[in-house]
């Protein structure tokens, strides 16, 4: 598929809302209402509040800040993506083997659905989905690899997975790749999938499952006399650890009581774990800046109790043995 060639029109015809009101009304019933969005000297206004339209990029991050990032300040946050991110091409991301499998799936799972609708990527990175869809959105709260190099001519904005600036059930599909499990406040971010999702759309989400501190605190590359205490003993038992009959007398006893214990009732929350992440620029390892560790039978557990079809893992025997595929799923 060809590079959709783009200016900053394309602004007009996305569902945006107001990040803020979004996060003002988060706790209230009322539905989330759009604001009437207008263009004025390189900015985006919705109601009283003013948003940046960078080089045609919208960046709609709430203004009073972003639940969920006391464990790491938003200075933080954009410093460490910067190092990682900056200078990056999303040509040159398209020639490694990085999710070249996934990206294969989702256009073929968007021909095999008929998906005509507006397609949401979150956490797009340099935008290596871009082309997958015609009505394709990428959001990204790194503003270095929404700016990439060959990532001009599609659409994307600057956004928070915790309040996603899109109105109700506007998406017919929403996927998202190594991301979630970044995001301080992973149950906000699975409740905007929600609520932007239309009924009968489709969501695809691959957070690296299980993240945890053995990342975070770098053990697997620091030495035995970097380590303090019990990290010692976690680094001498990496192997066993990572044994699938080990990992397998876990995680499973845990599912099936997880899945038996939330029978039959409905709406339920993400269940995740909090993460300290790492992010230092001395050292850098896979998924050390993670915030949070989420399993995927507690991602099952959460759609189902709202009436999702699992796609992914139709049985119970599925779910409870599942190990790092996607889950997919579809809105009642």
């Amino acid at each position: 598929m060809v590079p959709i060639l783009l200016n900053s029109d394309w602004v007009n015809e996305v569902p945006f809302i107001c990040p803020t009101q979004l996060s003002k009304q988060r706790n209230s019933t009322a539905t989330i209402c759009p604001h009437l969005l207008q263009r004025e000297f390189g900015s985006l206004i919705f109601s009283s509040n003013v948003y940046q339209l960078t080089a045609g990029v919208p960046v709609l991050l709430p203004l009073e800040g972003i639940e969920g990032d006391e464990k790491i300040t938003e200075e933080e946050r954009k410093k460490f993506y910067i190092q990682h991110y900056g200078g990056r091409s999303r040509f040159e991301d398209l020639a490694s083997d990085y999710l070249a499998h996934e990206r294969e799936m989702v256009r073929h799972f968007i021909k095999e659905k008929k998906i005509r609708g507006w397609v949401l990527e979150i956490g797009c990175g340099t935008g290596i989905f871009a082309d997958c869809s015609s009505k394709y959105i990428g959001m990204d709260y790194s503003c270095s690899s929404v700016f990439a190099e060959g990532f001009e001519n599609f659409r994307r904005f600057v956004g928070d997975a915790q309040y996603i600036p899109l109105t109700d059930s506007s998406m017919e599909m929403v996927f998202s790749f190594n991301t979630l499990e970044h995001v301080p406040r992973p149950d906000l971010a699975f409740l905007e999938v929600d609520r932007v999702l239309a009924p009968g759309g489709y969501a695809i989400l691959h957070p690296a499952w299980n993240c945890s501190f053995i990342q975070n605190r770098l053990i697997p590359v620091r030495s035995y006399s970097e380590l303090k205490g019990m990290d010692k003993l976690v680094k001498i038992s990496l192997p066993a650890l990572r044994n699938r009959g080990v990992k397998f007398c876990l995680r499973v006893p845990r599912r099936l009581w997880r899945a038996l214990a939330n029978f039959g009732r409905s709406h339920l929350p993400l269940h995740y774990q909090e993460l300290q992440p790492y992010m230092g620029s001395d050292v850098f390892i896979a998924d050390c800046d993670a915030c949070a560790s989420i399993d995927v039978m507690d991602a099952i557990l959460f759609f189902k109790s709202r009436g999702y079809e699992c796609l992914s893992h139709p049985g119970m025997f599925d779910q409870v043995l599942s190990g790092h595929k996607p889950v997919v799923v579809r809105k009642p």
